[in-house]
């Protein structure tokens, strides 16, 4: 994974130096390509060489491990190819680039037992399905220095099955150089929309929302490149919103340019998610076709704010997440001109620990702080809520809720923060997005991570994988123990709501819409412990109905008029 230190203060960001780091199979051609892979660094505690660095790349002959019979807790373990003792091949191993698969020990011990073997390189094949994880190195990655990488099991499937018929020679690193025509845009080089989950009670029109639209273009061939052109498309719910290009008449060896496209925006933003596609193309045919194009989504949502990967169904962090650290504060940035329309009710995050450790009986803080942006002193706290694991949900979203919504106010900067105070290991979930050039742009804070001796780090490329939820300013206050006790039926309603309220006298009722607008306020009694209402008037939509009592308290609860 590609690591990008920021200085406290956007002044002083860094000019993220484009990193092209891929796992390209260079024979045989019938395999040939680029693929997804995760790559051991030092921000992870492990010994390895940068892989970003041209010099450090690696290039040689696959070699599937045998390792050595071995137990682990009590466990006999006979399967060779995970790399659990010492290699029975090493003959074999030495010299060439090592292949083996995830599980029953840690990343870091089958890495040095491959490099102990005389390994220049390591390859895991993760051993579930989808992507490729990032990898803890656990007590002995620190002495690994050859180049680690995680591929997904399709991929280590389709190698090792070349394998028995065949030499495979990968190459695992900086690409600069290779190739006579390699254009090339990045991941941390697009301008990206500043959320992934953005609010529709936030970005109700073009004056609250848009998007600007750019790229860095690079060429990392040897030849130059004529007829460059960058095209960006921005599809939702299967139609095209937006279309762009711009034409660069030439590009020599090594050189570079950004290039800015009309900003997207939109008159009224539909729900749903925005797909946005950016590519790049020449005159000339591609050798590198892989990273010509970098695709970008924007979930418009009445729940959620997110920086990082979300379920475009639910808006939630996706689990597992891309990668976890194991950072004591891991925070996410918001502010917007219209925040005064919401408040915060709580957050959910994943987790996990070490393969030896558990997350049961650890416990974690949950925070938001006003701050100003220039560091720890600047940080206010206005809200504190905590959690216990009782089991080990690894990997799994949890939500935590502070005690009472809590209100924004507009302008304001925001950190929503998760924090691991004990000395427990604990690894928060991080998502892989990059935004070294969304923040040049846009000049904002995406996130805040801090280290257990206090340094506080912003990074580009990396974002916490939280999902803020939220709810309308008039729900904000709520007397729990009464709303938790409430609901509606039928949700969603058509013409008439009932709530059963119990023996409790409500003086009226008032329904605002996600903006926080009156949309209806009735005088209404209760009639054998039950409110009806009409909602026949009522658009479709997601309200808030308020309902205030005699005692001066107010319950609030979600309906959907369909």
């Amino acid at each position: 994974m590609k690591k990008i230190l920021l200085s406290i203060g956007l002044g002083s960001l860094a000019v993220f130096a484009s990193a092209q780091t891929v796992f390209n199979v260079d024979f045989p051609a019938s395999i040939g390509g680029d693929y997804d892979f995760e790559y051991a660094t030092t921000a992870n505690n492990w010994g390895v060489a940068d892989l970003t660095v041209p010099a450090n790349a690696v290039v040689d002959t696959l070699v599937l491990v045998d390792a050595n019979d071995t137990t682990i807790a009590g466990v006999q373990i006979n399967d060779g190819s995970l790399g659990c003792a010492s290699l029975f091949n090493a003959v074999d191993v030495n010299g060439k680039i090592a292949i083996l698969y995830r599980g029953e020990c840690e990343f870091g011990f089958k890495a040095k037992a491959a490099q102990d073997a005389g390994a220049v390189g390591v390859i895991i094949i993760n051993n579930v399905s989808g992507d490729p994880l990032g990898m803890l190195a656990g007590t002995f990655g620190g002495q690994v220095t050859i180049p680690t990488v995680m591929v997904s099991d399709l991929t280590g499937a389709t190698l090792v099955n070349e394998m028995t018929t065949s030499d495979v020679v990968v190459f695992m690193g900086n690409k600069l150089g290779r190739f006579p025509n390699d254009i090339a845009i990045d991941e941390n080089e697009v301008i990206r929309p500043q959320y992934t989950a953005e609010l529709d009670v936030l970005s109700q029109d073009a004056s609250e929302l848009d998007v600007q639209v750019g790229a860095w273009i690079r060429n990392y061939g040897f030849n130059t490149q004529y007829n460059v052109e960058l095209t960006c498309a921005i599809t939702t719910g299967g139609s095209g919103v937006y279309s762009n290009f711009s034409m660069v008449d030439s590009l020599e060896s090594g050189d570079s340019i950004f290039v800015t496209l009309p900003t997207f925006s939109q008159a009224t933003y539909t729900a749903g998610e925005y797909d946005m596609n950016y590519s790049v193309v020449s005159d000339s045919t591609e050798n590198f076709p892989s990273d010509n194009m970098v695709n970008s989504k924007m979930l418009i949502n009445s729940t959620y704010l997110s920086r990082g990967t979300v379920d475009a169904s639910t808006g939630l962090p996706t689990v597992p997440a891309d990668n976890y650290y194991s950072f004591t504060k891991n925070c996410v940035a918001f502010v917007d001109a219209n925040a005064s329309r919401i408040g915060v009710r709580g957050v959910t995050f994943s987790a996990t620990s070490t393969r030896t450790d558990v997350l049961t009986g650890k416990f974690v803080e949950v925070r938001a702080y006003q701050w100003d942006g220039s560091g720890a002193n600047s940080m206010s706290e206005i809200a504190y809520a905590e959690y216990d694991f009782n089991s080990d949900l690894s990997e799994t979203n949890i939500t935590v809720n502070f005690p009472q919504g809590v209100p924004l106010e507009d302008n304001q900067n925001y950190l929503f923060c998760v924090e691991n105070t004990t000395s427990d290991t604990v690894y928060f979930g991080a998502s892989e997005i990059g935004y070294g050039q969304s923040i040049t742009t846009y000049q904002d804070y995406q996130s805040l991570f801090e280290q257990s001796n206090g340094t506080q780090s912003f990074f580009s490329d990396i974002s916490p994988a939280i999902s803020i939820e939220t709810l309308p300013i008039a729900a904000v206050g709520v007397e729990e123990e009464l709303t938790e006790e409430l609901t509606a039926f039928p949700n969603p309603a058509k013409d008439m709501i009932s709530v059963p309220v119990g023996n409790v006298e409500v003086t009226s009722v008032v329904i605002y819409d996600v903006t926080g607008k009156v949309i209806s306020s009735q005088n209404t009694s209760v009639v054998n412990n039950n409110l009806t209402l009409d909602v026949t008037s009522v658009p479709n939509g997601m309200y808030v109905v308020a309902l205030n009592y005699a005692n001066s308290t107010t319950a609030n609860i979600n309906v959907v008029i369909s």
